[in-house]
């Protein structure tokens, strides 16, 4: 059975010419019901939210515009009449979508829309409840990448508590109360000892640091959102001073040394798919290290082949308070100009995708599978076209992001300029993305230590 879904539908039946409803579109088992928000569109307000469906970009600097955008796709909007910020319909009934999809009705949904009290949604006293809980919830919000997070942290915690005699494997269960700093600490050791879990093969192995504090973080998540809920108290917190913390993530610096790219830029090889793979590579480096969620996701709309120039939101930060809906334009290389003349998918439509892996057909968890499968193939081919370069050196899609960076960086490009190519808020984070200088130039800024001998100023 499928989960219920939601979606925002504009109605003109019964209205004044040129207005518009914006209603609650439910489906679930082959039914479909409409909820009226109260909120009423003009034509102009309609065409904007139609053609920025998909997300804001930077070039939409009207704030009543913004909020508008808020207030019918995002999470949250600025109230007119109180100016202060409201959480949107869209979201009020996700979150409730997410609460009752097990036993899901029409009625109570509805009940639980209009309620004062539906946005009160009862918190479990386990762990592994809440943290699959928290993954229905992101999947509601098709936020797929991170929901993984959770569901993984989720069965990891579960197969901890059991194999360790923490729960019996029955009906295994953690109260928050027993998520203490010592609890922590041992499923830390669980983790990078053998708490590695692959899916089809069933293999065991260490957990990286990168993962423990994903997991962590996640369990931090839910242990505060028990204390709003007053499941533990504040002074039961086990992270923090005196407390837990997780171990620092694996921050290697992951660019390219200049020779590996400039052998893959002058690559041209007889497998079609490996071409395709590296010029997808090459694409992302082009373009601040575009991720592969962003690449695929492109459309017409957001390419000017004329201007050279792309405009697009990134998903990673689509949702942060600080970012949400704030865009990146960028200036492309004619490199990147001929990679698209090369391989992209011709339209008149402007909503068409621009690479061929998706299409408009596709829902949001197709996208996700497919966004997923291309990072795959593009990561296999980047080791083939290496071994074929006999080059020995670790390559997938995320090294373009850090190669672009890098590469700026050692060409002494100024670090406001590579930031806004990263689209970062901060020079703070940028910094983190640069790798070491390579041995000519720390040789050479290394030489300034030796006092040079001063040329003989008699005549």
């Amino acid at each position: 059975m499928k989960r219920p879904s939601v979606s925002m539908f504009f109605d003109k039946r019964r209205m004044k010419d040129g207005f518009a409803s914006v209603k609650l579109s439910v489906y679930h088992n082959a039914q479909q019901k409409q909820y009226a928000t109260g909120i009423i569109l003009d034509e102009k307000q309609q065409d904007f939210l139609t053609k920025n469906k998909a997300g804001l970009t930077g070039k939409v600097r009207d704030e009543t515009l913004r909020n508008l955008w808020n207030k019918v796709y995002g999470r949250e909007y600025v109230d007119e009449a109180s100016e202060d910020k409201k959480e949107t319909w869209l979201l009020k009934a996700q979150k409730i979508i997410s609460k009752i999809e097990h036993r899901f009705s029409f009625e109570e949904f509805q009940a639980l829309l209009f309620s004062e009290q539906q946005t009160e949604v009862v918190f479990a006293n386990d762990l592994i409840i809440a943290l699959r809980n928290e993954f229905n919830t992101l999947t509601s919000e098709d936020n797929f990448t991170r929901a993984t997070i959770y569901r993984s942290a989720a069965n990891s915690v579960e197969r901890f508590v059991t194999e360790t005699g923490i729960s019996n494997k029955t009906q295994p269960k953690v109260p928050f109360g027993i998520v203490t700093r010592d609890f922590l600490k041992k499923y830390e050791k669980y983790l990078v000892t053998n708490g590695g879990f692959h899916a089809k093969s069933k293999a065991r192995r260490p957990v990286g640091p990168t993962t423990v504090v994903f997991y962590m973080n996640a369990i931090k998540k839910m242990v505060n959102e028990a204390i709003k809920a007053k499941i533990i108290d504040r002074d039961d917190y086990p992270f923090g001073n005196g407390g837990y913390r997780p171990p620092r993530g694996n921050n290697t610096k992951k660019a390219l040394p200049t020779e590996t790219l400039t052998a893959l830029m002058a690559y041209s090889g007889k497998f079609p798919r490996r071409n395709y793979a590296l010029d997808i590579w090459k694409f992302s480096y082009f373009c601040g290290g575009m991720n592969m969620a962003d690449l695929a996701r492109l459309r017409w709309r957001n390419v000017d082949l004329t201007q050279r120039q792309i405009s697009f939101v990134r998903r990673k930060t689509r949702t942060s308070k600080a970012n949400a809906g704030a865009g990146i334009t960028l200036s492309i290389l004619p490199e990147a100009t001929a990679i698209i003349n090369k391989w992209a998918l011709p339209s008149n439509d402007q909503n068409d995708f621009v690479f061929p892996e998706l299409n408009q057909q596709m829902d949001e968890k197709q996208i996700h599978l497919a966004i997923y499968n291309l990072t795959m193939r593009v990561n296999r081919m980047l080791v083939l076209i290496l071994k074929e370069l006999g080059i020995q050196a670790k390559i997938r899609t995320y090294e373009a992001r850090h190669s672009y960076a890098t590469t700026l960086a050692r060409a002494q490009v100024p670090l406001a300029f590579i930031s806004q190519g990263l689209g970062h808020s901060s020079l703070k984070t940028t910094e983190q993305y640069l790798g070491s200088f390579e041995y000519e130039q720390t040789q050479k800024y290394l030489s300034a230590l030796i006092p040079q001998k001063q040329e003989s100023q008699e005549s």
